[in-house]
């Protein structure tokens, strides 16, 4: 244990003794259908689809943060390369978002900037109806509009998509349209049943 606390004091002295002022950092936009909005070292930026941008950081500096698409969802996440610092953003994995209304009116729901209901990040269901979209968080915290109580009951199940992604197939069985492709992230995997109550 204590050559563990050791070394947390020598190894930034060290960088301090190198004088090592800053670095480069390369942040990537792996999407092909994403423009992303992001903050790194106290800079916003935006990065279109294959777009690339270099940083000339210091050291200790953090991953970017409040990384979003076009729009303002939380549909991409950050991979850090751990041997060159190097920042990719690259798709969420999705969940398949199926939510059945129980109440006696109908409800708009919100999962902060999680969901995804083509571009929105609102979704309406109406009185005794069940609505689907996609959403990238397995901890979602819903909330509703209106005056009338809601409690939302959550089960999440392991389930392939047998479309693969063609087009008129996510389309009739109401998968987002948005990011038509062969990645795995790109395909959800999950299910999330939601019921209000």
């Amino acid at each position: 244990m204590r050559k563990f606390g050791f070394l947390a004091v020598v190894l930034p002295l060290l960088f301090l003794g190198c004088e090592v002022a800053s670095y480069s950092i390369l942040l990537t936009n792996d999407t092909e259908t994403k423009i992303i909005s992001y903050t790194y070292n106290g800079i916003s930026g935006v990065l279109g689809p294959s777009e690339t941008r270099l940083y000339e950081v210091g050291a200790w500096t953090q991953p970017p943060t409040d990384v979003v698409d076009q729009n303002e969802i939380a549909s991409v996440i950050v991979r850090t390369n751990g041997a060159t610092g190097d920042h990719a953003f690259v798709y969420a994995r999705m969940i398949l978002l199926e939510v059945k209304n129980t109440l006696p009116v109908g409800v708009t729901i919100r999962a902060g900037n999680f969901i995804d209901n083509d571009g929105s990040m609102e979704l309406t269901i109406g009185e005794g109806e069940t609505e689907t979209a996609v959403i990238y968080t397995e901890n979602p915290v819903f909330t509703a509009d209106g005056n009338f109580p809601a409690s939302f009951g959550i089960n999440i199940i392991a389930w392939e998509c047998e479309c693969e992604y063609d087009l008129e197939c996510v389309r009739d069985n109401n998968h987002s349209t948005q990011d038509i492709g062969d990645n795995a992230e790109r395909r959800p995997q999950r299910k999330m049943y939601v019921t209000i109550r």
